[in-house]
């Protein structure tokens, strides 16, 4: 009985409180790691696939690194995502100015 009381208070009181002071989740701002997402850095160690390895350089910190595929050191990069405490990363396509 108390869990199902606890369950029906809080499933009719989280939108009021919500609501009262004013919280909004899209307008909530991406904290620690996952504001990396879609910042771009440069691979300093090669990223292998197969054997999840790799390092790479974003603002200043490096991070161990994992894409799909292989992607040489120097290497810029843009970061897609977070898989524990690795990015994900895939390799920056650079435009031509000829």
């Amino acid at each position: 009985i108390q869990v199902i009381t606890v369950y029906v208070i809080e499933k009719f009181t989280r939108p009021l409180i919500n609501k009262f002071l004013k919280i909004d989740k899209k307008n909530i701002l991406p904290t620690n790691v996952y504001r990396l997402i879609n910042k771009e850095g440069i691979v300093i160690q090669n990223i292998e696939p197969l054997s999840n390895t790799g390092k790479v350089k974003v603002g200043g910190e490096l991070w161990s690194a994992i894409s799909d595929t292989e992607i040489a050191k120097d290497t810029h990069i843009k970061i897609t995502g977070v898989e524990g405490v690795k990015l994900k990363v895939e390799p920056v396509k650079q435009t031509s100015n000829k």
